[in-house]
């Protein structure tokens, strides 16, 4: 199927057949295709400057960076990336530069994820992915992810009840000794990995679960975040 042109949330293929896009791209556009005043901000934004390295600072960058505060209600260091492969590699340099430079701890160097799970195809974000399918080609990846099993409420309903799924990461923290655990990585929904919602209190639970073994929690929002959940954020969902 070869797409010509798109809008709203209907793409047409170059034979003139209409595709609704439930996807909204892949998982990005979802302002909807043909959006008259995104262009013309786009446009206007080429004009007076087509890009500058973060390097420097430059003023979308801080209006952005305000916005994205007042979205998470506090005063927080923003660090941009090209993608959010690159975030989440990114967010791995951080949480190990946290445990060192902080804490001391230069034995903080893994990470928990979790089956099912999408985080990038570079190679740490890769290697965090619990999907086997898109990985097995390039292994081996980097060391020291350990993955444990996912909520999943279709299959395990009791969950609800018991959080075993977020006992599971306590539990691996635990084996793997916690302090050699840097952070926990995880889609507040796994998406790409079959939409596995989490239990209530799950997000919760994992927090406090990092926060006992003096871990760091990162919450990948690629996908989940920016109303894709009807919240501003996955992890309010």
């Amino acid at each position: 199927m070869v797409i010509h042109e798109a809008e709203g949330a209907w793409v047409t293929d170059i034979h003139g057949n209409r595709y609704l896009d439930g996807m909204s791209g892949l998982w990005c556009v979802n302002a909807g295709y043909g959006r008259k005043e995104l262009a013309e901000a786009a446009y206007k934004q080429l004009n007076t400057m087509p890009y500058y390295p973060l390097t420097q600072s430059h003023v979308p960058a801080i209006q952005l960076a305000e916005k994205l505060n007042e979205w998470l209600g506090g005063d927080y260091v923003i660090f941009f990336s090209n993608s959010g492969s690159e975030a989440n590699e990114a967010a791995f340099k951080i949480a190990k530069t946290i445990s060192c430079a902080k804490k001391g701890e230069s034995t903080r160097t893994k990470f928990i994820s979790r089956y099912r799970s999408y985080h990038g195809n570079t190679a740490a974000a890769l290697a965090a992915t619990g999907q086997a399918q898109r990985k097995y080609k390039y292994e081996p990846l980097g060391q020291g992810f350990i993955h444990v099993a996912p909520p999943d409420m279709y299959r395990h309903p009791e969950d609800q009840d018991t959080l075993a799924s977020a006992a599971a990461i306590d539990q691996a923290m635990t084996w793997e000794l916690s302090e050699t655990i840097a952070g926990v990585i995880m889609e507040p929904i796994i998406t790409g990995g079959g939409i596995l919602m989490p239990p209530k209190g799950y997000l919760k639970k994992v927090k406090d679960i990092c926060e006992a073994h003096g871990a760091l929690l990162i919450v990948d929002e690629v996908i989940c975040g920016f109303g894709r959940t009807g919240k501003r954020f996955g992890f309010y969902a």
